[in-house]
């Protein structure tokens, strides 16, 4: 069927183009606009300090420092509870053992050394000294004073027309130590009489000195510094026998003795006369000291500080040191 006229002109007017707007909706739309750009302007920006970059990366956060250790220090011991000191540190202690492996070991000449440098120590006690110089005794009774061959000594053969004397004087020259011709006796035990052609004789080979220990009472006969034997004596009263260094010089036997009070002189054997039957002069620097090493006519006073200075011994006691001590001996007094 076919539409009428006025229908078909009202469709075509429905789809046509919108109206323009009028100046009213043009306000409209620029007031929108302003507000816009206001709140824009007025809208906080972003703080750079919380920018992106401002942030370092989580690899290249720096490590913090360790702390260091904290070192407890060590507690201080408390009173009467420390350890100890190891038995290496006590020299009494070291010394038994030292003596004790000489002694097991059998080195007899190691350990009479050994007991001669601890026995004559300046700190030694009297009562060690006495018991080391005892053990000492035995081993040099057996070393020293006998024909037994040993360190410190050698052999030599008698000759046609030989003595103690002879012989003493060839070794002195020979091995450039002062022998005594009483020396050699002590050691070997046989009289002059009983030498007999070829058999051998037990001869020192070191020097002989010494030792005077005034605060023991006691003359000590060293043979290469090292102890052999020993004599009980008498000292000056008040400290009058001089310390020091000395030299043996004026050996004599039966000595004329001047009296250094009076200055009166008495032949050996006479009424007054005090020294004894030896004297061993004591020199110093060249010369006399007036002091010499002596005999007595009173045994009594040995171990007693009753002299005018001197060192005194029984007779037979300075018979036998006259014998092996030879001129020029090195003589030590200590106090």
């Amino acid at each position: 069927m076919a539409a009428a006229p006025g229908e078909v002109g009202m469709r075509r007017t429905s789809f046509a183009s919108p109206p323009s707007r009028g100046p009213r909706g043009l306000a409209f739309v620029g007031g929108l606009s302003v507000i816009f750009g206001l709140c824009w302007w007025l809208w906080p920006q972003d703080d750079p300090g919380l920018s992106v970059r401002a942030v370092p990366d989580a690899q290249e956060k720096p490590r913090p420092e360790p702390k260091p250790a904290k070192i407890k220090p060590k507690p201080k011991p408390k009173r009467g509870t420390s350890k100890p000191k190891p038995a290496t540190d006590d020299p009494k202690a070291f010394t038994r053992r030292k003596l004790a492996a000489l002694r097991k070991g059998g080195d007899a000449d190691a350990l009479r050394r050994s007991l001669s440098k601890l026995a004559l120590h300046p700190r030694t006690g009297s009562k060690e000294r006495d018991a080391w110089l005892k053990e000492a005794d035995k081993l040099n009774d057996r070393l020293v004073w006998s024909a037994t061959p040993g360190p410190g000594f050698t052999i030599t053969k008698i000759q046609p027309g030989d003595s103690y004397w002879k012989i003493a004087r060839r070794v002195s020259r020979e091995r450039d130590v002062n022998v005594t011709d009483g020396m050699l006796e002590a050691i070997n035990k046989v009289r002059p009489s009983g030498l007999r052609l070829g058999k051998p004789l037990k001869v020192p080979t070191e020097v002989v000195s010494l030792l005077v220990d005034k605060s023991s009472f006691e003359l000590y006969v060293l043979l290469g510094g090292v102890y052999a034997k020993r004599f009980s004596i008498g000292i000056g009263r008040d400290s009058s026998t001089p310390e020091g260094a000395f030299t043996v010089r004026g050996k004599a036997a039966k000595p004329q003795w001047t009296d250094p009070k009076t200055g009166k002189r008495y032949k050996y054997g006479a009424e007054g006369h005090l020294v004894g039957s030896r004297w061993l002069g004591l020199y110093k620097d060249g010369g006399p000291t007036g002091y010499g090493v002596h005999g007595t006519i009173d045994p009594e006073t040995i171990g007693q500080a009753v002299s005018d200075g001197c060192i005194r011994l029984t007779n037979p006691d300075v018979e036998f040191l006259y014998g092996l001590v030879p001129e020029g001996a090195a003589v030590v007094v200590r106090r």
